[in-house]
């Protein structure tokens, strides 16, 4: 599922990138925007597989996906989505990650969680200090930090349910912060990969 951005102003230089927005991915993309195509549109897309799809058939110029964190190692849906296709490296981006551990009812406390839910990947980030702060809990898989959050003020997930997300994204779901910097490495870095097609290279 694509934005329907894109169809408003097919025109318009277009970025993909992974995620919802308030998610990491479409923060790089933001700053991607802001650094070096003022006025792009940005299209979110589900998966880096999606992501990258937009970006050989020609519907975007760039997409932007995440390749490693500096705690959670490689990220193997990227690498997979790269597999076979003909892009070029057009830069990187290294986007500091600090997560939020978000609940529903501001009432909730540690002890009352069952359960984490988000992207794979930033629950690989926060594993050392979820255990400290919740004890034994079911770690549940969701498509990106900022679905997950969408998903828990929505009533998808129930209320002992808590999430990972940033600060933006669970602040605009209207979620409750209870606790911040929950990932286990103070420095904890994305590398992002922004990518093209080849110069002169039909279109998928």
């Amino acid at each position: 599922m694509t934005d329907p951005a894109l169809e408003q102003a097919p025109a318009r230089f277009a970025i993909a990138c992974f995620g919802s927005r308030g998610s990491f991915g479409a923060e790089a993309a933001e700053r991607l925007r802001a650094e070096r195509y003022p006025g792009a549109v940005l299209v979110m897309a589900a998966t880096p597989e999606e992501a990258l799809a937009l970006l050989a058939r020609g519907a975007v110029e760039r997409a932007v996906v995440p390749v490693a964190n500096s705690s959670a190692g490689l990220v193997a849906d990227t690498l997979a989505a790269l597999g076979g296709r003909r892009l070029v490296l057009d830069g990187e981006l290294v986007l500091p990650v600090r997560i939020t551990l978000w609940v529903r009812d501001a009432r909730v406390a540690p002890g009352a969680i069952r359960s984490v839910a988000s992207h794979p990947h930033a629950l690989a980030q926060c594993r050392r200090t979820l255990g400290r702060l919740l004890g034994a809990h079911a770690e549940r898989a969701w498509r990106d930090t900022a679905a997950a959050a969408s998903a828990l003020a929505l009533g998808e997930l129930g209320p002992e349910t808590a999430v990972l997300a940033s600060r933006a994204a669970g602040a605009a779901a209207g979620l409750h912060a209870l606790q911040h910097d929950v990932q286990d490495a103070p420095d904890n870095r994305t590398f992002f990969a922004v990518l093209r097609r080849p110069a002169g290279n039909a279109v998928e």
